[in-house]
């Protein structure tokens, strides 16, 4: 039965008498009892007789008969009916019942989240709340991924059945990600102020992120027995939009530093700084549940080697002491392999370094571009932070704004793309257009992109990186973009660096001397040609002494040769002859490596890096939308 259009006499029929047991709705659900009433409605334990099972059913208050409340009311019908998930609460039924709009659910046994934490006024067992929080995670996942915002998660809409499962209910305000007002009719915004986002308290426009927000505090109660804030509507608003949460290591001291890291990221006040995803967040709960208390005794390296996690970790924090971003942005790759909370404390010390006021521009870069080096498989978002940072702060100097083009395209090619595109023609447009081809893996595509360099020396240069990455698969196709060439020097250049990568990617010793004898050919007619130029004549022969060297080394110790970890007693006593002096630091990171072995073991828990600094700056361009 549709609803009547006019407002005035739905009301009229919504204010009928009272439910009563024993009544039966639609000539089949039969009230048993009254399990629970809250803002929206009364919820009653039933009958199916067609079906011979019980049911729940919510039945709209009668004094809530206005238009408003009828459209919320269905649209949670609607939601239960949409989204198919053993965590959402399943609707088998929707309609009225004398004007009465009322919705068939499953019936759940248990009770929610709010009355669990109600007997324990300190909050849940670590590992208990973990385990709940994971199913909660898992669960706004897919509602995220099928458009839906739920906007008012808490404690009290997340059930927990007999059973241990979580489930998520009370999807009456919830909206598509295509909603873009924050704000209620009358003006006041969606949702239970204990637990909404900044962008709730503003009626601005709210997505996916507005819940994680709302995780992060269900998340805070589980953990402390309430949420991060408290106090009247006013008091709450102002505190949510400026205070920062106490640490949840200041309140409990066996909460890990990865899980208090991840609810401060779930609560910083920018959405954008906020973790990607729900998907994300519970990948990163279910690394934090399944992480051994402390660093694991034995990692397997390649290959089945043991390695003394507890011996890497001692030697890569006594790093943790350096002033220099650069070993520790070692240190912290390498304890990816054997601890994800000594990482992530190392990751955090390197970025500290990086915002001293005092940090140079071209010290500021240097870190930059080493940080992102160690971090670009591990921590990408985190890497794309650091950017963001050197563009807001120093972007404004034509030398730092020459660099950050190649930074952009190696960790966000689509972003660098559309910024050269609208470069007018000249140094800048070069600059990137060149940064571009050489970041960019599909050498076909960057052929593509030449046109766009206007200044002959950077074309040459590309042309080069081109043909060096085609080297990899179409030798023939390579030879014939080095056919492009007009300076002879850069021919030089271009060989050495084929045989570079000969050496290094291919272990193709053979074909590294081939290039490296045509590489040294052109360098001695080069020189031989007059007027050669000092600076060309200084590169030519850095590439072939880089190619010189990279052979040296692979016949020395070729890759692919196994390197059994360092034996734990050695290790143990060459560490223990190493000062803590700044100047050691070298020596205990060649340490750690030889006693993780070669090939190093596999990182974990590399999802606990990946949440920005809440130091970096985030420009409105770059910060991310959460997916639908």
């Amino acid at each position: 039965m549709s609803a009547p259009r006019d407002s005035r006499l739905l009301r009229f029929r919504i204010s009928g008498g009272a439910v009563r047991a024993g009544e039966r709705w639609a000539g089949r659900y039969e009230l048993v009892e009254l399990l629970g009433r809250g803002g929206m409605g009364e919820v009653w334990k039933a009958r199916d007789v067609q079906l011979g099972k019980l049911v729940a059913v919510k039945v709209l208050l009668a004094e809530l008969g206005g238009e408003k409340a009828v459209a919320r009311f269905r649209r949670e019908a609607a939601i239960g009916a949409r989204v198919r998930h053993p965590g959402i609460v399943a609707v088998h039924d929707a309609g009225q019942e004398a004007g009465r709009p009322y919705i068939v659910m499953e019936l759940l046994e248990g009770s929610d989240l709010g009355a669990a934490l109600a007997g324990k006024p300190a909050g849940l067992p670590v590992d208990e709340a973990v385990g709940l929080a994971l199913q909660a995670a898992e669960v706004l996942a897919t509602a995220h991924e099928e458009g839906i915002v739920h906007r008012d998660l808490k404690p009290a809409n997340l059930f927990l059945q007999a059973d241990g499962r979580v489930r998520i209910c009370d999807f009456g305000i919830a909206r598509s990600v295509d909603s873009t007002s924050g704000l209620t009719v009358t003006g006041h915004p969606f949702g239970t102020p204990a637990y909404m986002a900044p962008e709730q308290w503003r009626g601005a426009h709210v997505d996916a992120r507005c819940d994680l927000y709302a995780f992060g505090c269900v998340l805070y109660a589980l953990l402390t027995g309430s949420p991060p804030y408290s106090g009247d509507y006013y008091v709450l608003m102002r505190r949510h939009s400026d205070e920062s949460a106490p640490s949840l290591q200041t309140l409990r001291s066996d909460v890990p530093i990865e899980l208090d890291r991840l609810v401060a990221a779930l609560l910083q006040k920018d959405p954008a700084r906020r973790p990607h995803s729900a998907r994300v967040v519970a990948a990163v709960l279910s690394r934090i549940r399944s992480l051994p208390g402390g660093v694991p005794p034995v990692i397997q390296a390649s290959g089945g080697q043991p390695v003394e996690g507890p011996l890497v970790a001692w030697l890569l924090a006594r790093v943790r002491v350096s002033t220099d971003s650069w070993p520790l942005a070692q240190a912290a790759e390498l304890a990816s392999r054997v601890s994800p909370a000594l990482a992530l404390e190392l990751v955090e010390a390197a970025e500290a370094r990086l915002w001293r006021s005092d940090c140079l521009p071209t010290e500021f870069m240097l870190a930059v571009d080493q940080l992102t080096l160690c971090w670009g498989d591990i921590a990408p978002r985190r890497a794309l932070s650091l950017i963001a940072a050197a563009e807001v702060r120093f972007g404004h100097i034509d030398w730092v704004a020459g660099q950050l083009p190649g930074l952009w395209a190696r960790f966000n090619p689509a972003r660098a793309l559309a910024s050269a595109r609208r470069l007018p023609p000249g140094k800048a447009a070069d600059s990137a257009w060149t940064a571009m081809t050489i970041a960019n893996r599909d050498w076909r595509h960057s052929l593509s992109w030449l046109d766009y360099i206007t200044d002959p020396l950077r074309r040459e240069l590309a042309l080069v990186d081109i043909a060096g990455k085609a080297s990899d698969t179409d030798m023939d196709e390579a030879m014939r973009i080095l056919t492009r060439l007009t300076l002879r020097w850069v021919y030089a250049k271009a060989f050495a660096g084929i045989g570079f990568r000969r050496a290094t990617e291919h272990s193709d010793i053979a074909g590294a001397r081939h290039f490296l004898d045509l590489a040294r050919t052109e360098e001695v007619a080069y020189l031989a040609s007059p007027n050669p130029a000092r600076s060309a004549c200084m590169i030519i022969a850095n590439e072939i002494m880089r190619t010189e060297w990279a052979i040296r080394m692979h016949e020395q110790s070729p890759p692919d040769r196994a390197q059994a970890p360092l034996d734990g007693a050695t290790a143990r006593a060459r560490g223990l002859a190493i000062p803590d002096a700044p100047e050691s630091h070298d020596r205990l990171l060649t340490l750690a490596r030889e006693c993780l072995g070669q090939p190093t073991p596999e990182p974990f828990g590399t999802e606990l890096l990946d949440l920005i600094s809440p130091h970096a700056p985030i420009l409105p361009e770059h910060a991310d939308t959460a997916p639908a």
